[in-house]
């Protein structure tokens, strides 16, 4: 027995009559861990004195420690370790962080992971967590540029809020339904609350991440997952003080409102899936028919120079709260205007709401489909409705902030878009049927 024996030759005795081949890979992999970690510290500054060959030492000992598995020799080479990354760090007075001594800490810990007899199951996750480690060290310039320029702090605490009401609140609120007609579905209601703004912060971060850098139709694409309302604007009022940039913002803003189809899509694809079946035809057909469109219209002149500091972070508590009371408003009326008067009474709701905000009748439409109170042929209908009343709403605002030539235009994309939707659904329809 060689266990507690630290003799030279019982170790090598050990490694080289192995059963298999286990320990060898092991040490490979703690080589491997050494060898990420280490070559991107060795690059990452001239003055850092700890570089390739010490990370690939630390791995070697970590190795070592695992293979002889004694947790007080262990215990005392981590003490012994500590001490010299102290003493390193108060040696180097220009080193004002811990970067390097944080990565040897992770070096050892996940050579030490990988070496442990009989965790050949850790082999795996140690290379993931190195590799992953190391692209945080390499990306520091990136993410202080990100932190520094690109978020400010106000959207940041923002962020952090919007998490606290997802790992906070959404935990705490009921399954159930209440109030008249059971309008009220806390839980139902928040999830759909969180869907939108989630899909409105990825277009906010990448319209603001991208900047002018990527051209104009990827503003539009990114522009339009926040608001397709908010982008129409802004390329009516682009026409408004340059009436010769008509064609490109027409170009772009019928490629924005194209995405709004594939938005409303995802929405209905979270919130009920067993509708998105019998939308999904259309609103893929209105979608790839305005992005085609965009593409065939011609422009000399660029898109607008979309200023981000006017878009709205998504990601702020009262109007995510705001949108919540909109919500169950529309859920309210809708339900006690279709048992008055029956199912026009909901259509008429959902036109009426559709002016202020498309997201809420969707999530409140697939809400009630979820929960059988509407069929899915209905529900297909009001969300039809609902956009087509929306598109309504941008082409006043197309008229009255930018031009009359530029809301006939816009109409023209509109139509395109809903003979594509029809032609989609009739299309799929006369297939299901054959079949």
């Amino acid at each position: 027995m060689c266990r507690l024996s630290f003799d030279r030759t019982c170790m090598i005795e050990q490694l080289l009559t192995a059963a298999d081949t286990s320990t060898w890979i092991s040490l490979a992999i703690a080589l491997l861990i050494g060898l990420l970690i280490g070559a991107e510290r060795e690059s990452a500054r001239v003055n850092v004195h700890v570089g390739l060959r010490d990370f690939l030492v630390l791995s070697a000992i970590a190795f070592v420690c695992a293979l002889v598995n004694v947790w007080w020799l262990t215990a005392i080479i981590v003490l012994a370790l500590s001490g010299v990354m102290i003493a390193h760090h108060l040696r180097e007075p220009y080193e004002a962080g811990i970067t390097t001594e944080m990565a040897m800490i992770v070096t050892f810990v996940l050579s030490y992971l990988v070496s442990l007899p009989g965790k050949d199951q850790y082999d795996g996750i140690g290379i993931a967590l190195a590799i992953v480690v190391v692209l945080f060290l390499d990306a520091k310039p990136y993410v202080k540029k990100f932190f520094r320029e690109t978020i400010t702090d106000r959207e940041l605490a923002d962020a952090v809020r919007f998490l606290a009401l997802i790992f906070i609140i959404l935990p705490l609120l009921p399954e159930g339904r209440y109030g008249p007609y059971e309008f009220l579905a806390p839980r139902s209601l928040w999830i759909a609350v969180l869907s939108v703004s989630g899909i409105s912060f990825v277009g906010y971060f990448l319209t603001k991440f991208l900047g002018h850098r990527q051209g104009s139709m990827i503003l539009a694409i990114v522009g339009g997952l926040v608001s397709t309302t908010m982008m129409t604007q802004t390329y009516a009022r682009r026409v408004k003080d340059d009436p010769e940039t008509l064609a490109s913002s027409w170009k772009y803003a019928t490629l924005s409102n194209s995405i709004q189809f594939l938005r409303v899509g995802v929405l209905i694809a979270i919130a009920t899936p067993q509708l998105l079946g019998d939308v999904l035809p259309a609103l893929l057909s209105a979608a790839l028919a305005g992005g085609l469109l965009a593409i065939l219209l011609r422009s000399n002149a660029d898109g607008p120079a979309t200023d981000v500091t006017q878009i709205a972070n998504p990601l702020r508590v009262i109007p995510a709260l705001q949108f919540a009371t909109f919500m169950a408003g529309i859920s309210l009326v809708g339900n006690a205007a279709a048992d008055l008067i029956g199912q026009q009474g909901l259509f008429v709701t959902a036109a009426v709401g559709a002016l202020v905000d498309v997201d809420a009748i969707v999530m409140t439409v697939a809400d009630q489909v979820r929960i059988g109170v509407l069929l899915d042929t209905v529900g297909v209908i009001v969300v039809v409705v609902a956009i087509a009343m929306n598109m309504l709403v941008k082409l006043v605002i197309a008229a009255t902030t930018g031009s009359m030539a530029f809301a006939l235009r816009l109409i023209l994309s509109f139509l395109v878009m809903i003979v594509a939707s029809v032609l989609g659904m009739v299309v799929v329809s006369a297939v299901r049927a054959a079949i």
